[in-house]
């Protein structure tokens, strides 16, 4: 499924190329991002194809692959919203030309996707996450969330658990960082979840403000961080006063 996906494409049609493309579940830039431990899931199509062919999943008649009989059939659900509604149409056309029958259900709002998602009853869910500026992902991918907690996907990984478990009891980054490269080495081996991009935003200002700086976004004020180094451009400019009149 992931080299099925063309995530190039879907940001140049989806977001007219306002996005940038990352593995894991770190945001880049971040100190426990590390793109050496994630496999790049660039799109190959013939990788995908050949790895359906050796799970059984064969092509059919009709161009849908099959096991035993049983279609590859998933269900997709996503926000009925225009951004994921678009992008979801487009992984649904995108994996249609691996022979995946990718079945979408926009649902109306937030309630309804937290419902769908606590409840399972999908196959494949796209989710729009912001993460928190701390790397602890307890929350999300450890075991007791799969109960208490936001790890939908039900991923029950007990050596991914007791690293975040460790890491978020610590401080220091670097006594923390050994803890995290165990949990992105777990969470590449069994992918539970799949990061399209990163939303970027761009920024119009006039010619004449300078020294504008804008870093990492966490929340909107955040654009402003460098405000007290911009300035307008200027020039000097000397000005004869006339002389006093004498009354």
């Amino acid at each position: 499924l992931a080299y099925g996906l063309d995530r190039a494409g879907l940001v140049d049609r989806v977001l007219n190329g306002q996005g940038v493309e990352f593995e894991g579940p770190y945001l880049p830039d971040t100190w426990p991002y590390r793109s050496d431990l994630l496999t790049a899931y660039t799109y190959q199509p013939e990788t995908a194809a050949a790895l359906l062919d050796t799970a059984g999943w064969a092509r059919g008649q009709d161009g849908v692959r099959a096991s035993e009989g049983t279609p590859l059939a998933l269900r997709l659900v996503a926000l009925d919203q225009p951004e994921h509604r678009a992008a979801a149409e487009e992984i649904v056309r995108q994996w249609a030309e691996s022979g995946i029958d990718a079945r979408l259900t926009l649902l109306p709002g937030i309630d309804e996707l937290r419902q769908t998602l606590a409840g399972r009853n999908y196959d494949v869910a796209l989710v729009e996450i912001a993460p928190p500026s701390d790397p602890d992902l307890y929350d999300f991918w450890s075991q007791e969330a799969t109960v208490r907690g936001q790890n939908f996907p039900g991923w029950n990984n007990r050596r991914a658990s007791e690293a975040l478990e460790a890491g978020r009891q610590l401080f220091d980054p670097a006594e923390r960082a050994p803890y995290y490269e165990a949990f992105l080495r777990q969470f590449d081996a069994d992918l539970p979840a799949l990061t399209l991009y990163q939303h970027v935003t761009a920024y119009a200002l006039h010619d004449s403000v300078q020294g504008v700086e804008i870093g990492r976004v966490w929340h909107p004020r955040d654009r402003y961080t460098s405000l007290a180094s911009w300035f307008i451009n200027y020039r000097d400019v000397t000005v004869a006063c006339p002389p006093e009149t004498a009354n």
